[in-house]
């Protein structure tokens, strides 16, 4: 869940440079911009992937940003679902036995 909240930022941060008018780029924002290019480069691969939206900001930026956050969300809800299901204790014996949440619930 870091790397996504990384590459979250990455591309919030890179669609925030290219798409914001300022002065002239700077030397950081220049580089930036070249470290975060394979984050987006194989959806700028797909036909109309680099057609300029605003400024420079290219669809592929905002495909790949709706696809991290897609990705982020069916793993949080997959980790949703396996905790609901419940886990594993050990009984007595040491061996992994299921739990029975329904009997805890009442309990």
């Amino acid at each position: 869940m870091e790397l996504g909240a990384v590459l979250g930022a990455l591309l919030l941060a890179r669609i925030v440079i290219l798409a914001v008018p300022g002065p002239e780029r700077s030397e950081f924002t220049r580089w930036f911009v070249r470290a975060t290019e394979p984050l987006v480069w194989p959806v700028a691969q797909v036909p109309g992937g680099g057609i300029h939206l605003i400024r420079a900001l290219t669809l592929a930026d905002l495909v790949t940003a709706a696809m991290l956050v897609l990705l982020a969300a069916l793993a949080v809800g997959t980790i949703a679902g396996w905790e609901a299901e419940g886990g594993h204790e050990r009984d007595t014996n040491g061996h992994l036995a299921p739990v029975e949440r329904r009997k805890r619930m009442l309990d």
